[in-house]
């Protein structure tokens, strides 16, 4: 405090140690500080009384990622539509699935043979796949995509993914009608109802609304909203035309 009796400043000094993202211990029942998720405290508008923060005590222990999506499915969405708050979480879960693979893959009798070709990894190589990816979709380096074969979203995973639509195409044979949806959720009504919009579809017209512009804007501004969108469009259409529940 001053000599007015005003408010001064505050020098936080940061800690020596990183910050980490994983609950410590689960059999440990002293709520602290160390033993809570950090989520919490890094987005205070989000949580402001700090109540409800994920992998809290609470009687039924709830997941990560089922926190993240009952997070995602507020009814202010005021978590969906934070700036950086859902990259975060998606950070968190990839990090908590990657750790979850790897000590899986510990197990198995290949680890050996995987082992050995991590630690031929360098910085060089990874900024060299960068570059790689970067200019052609795609790293060419094994061990590169050995390691990220682990996260979700990544080439590696994806071409992982496609390898298993393959694989159950031989096993049950190749299908008869291939063909690719792409719904379009800038000018679908439907997209923007989901960001809360309130349009009657009932008496709709194409002609009285929002410009593109605009509506793009709202499903930038809510990218949950615009993944429901394509799933009910797909689930839809599955159910509709081709009578697959």
């Amino acid at each position: 405090m001053d000599s007015e009796n005003k408010e001064g400043v505050y020098a936080v000094r940061h800690s020596q140690k990183p910050v980490n993202d994983f609950r410590q211990s689960e059999s440990s029942t002293e709520v602290s500080p160390i033993n809570r998720n950090p989520l919490a405290v890094t987005f205070i508008m989000l949580f402001p009384y700090r109540e409800g923060d994920p992998e809290d005590d609470q009687p039924r222990k709830v997941s990560f990622m089922e926190h993240a999506r009952w997070m995602l499915q507020y009814h202010d969405r005021h978590f969906r539509k934070n700036n950086t708050w859902i990259f975060v979480a998606f950070g968190i879960i990839q990090k908590h699935e990657a750790m979850a693979s790897a000590w899986i893959q510990i197990r198995h009798t290949d680890f050996q043979k995987a082992s050995n070709l991590l630690s031929t990894v360098t910085i060089e190589w990874l900024q060299s796949a960068t570059e790689e990816e970067e200019s052609t979709g795609r790293t060419s380096n094994p061990a590169i995509n050995t390691l990220a074969g682990c996260v979700m979203g990544s080439d590696s995973s994806c071409i992982a993914l496609r390898s298993q639509i393959w694989g159950t195409a031989v096993y049950l044979a190749p299908p008869n009608l291939w063909f690719t949806i792409t719904p379009n959720d800038l000018h679908n009504p439907l997209a923007q109802v989901f960001t809360g919009k309130d349009i009657n579809m009932n008496c709709f017209l194409s002609t009285i609304g929002l410009n593109t512009s605009k509506r793009a804007q709202i499903i930038a501004q809510d990218p949950y909203a615009a993944a429901k969108f394509f799933q009910y469009i797909i689930s839809s259409m599955m159910q509709c035309l081709f009578c697959i529940n």
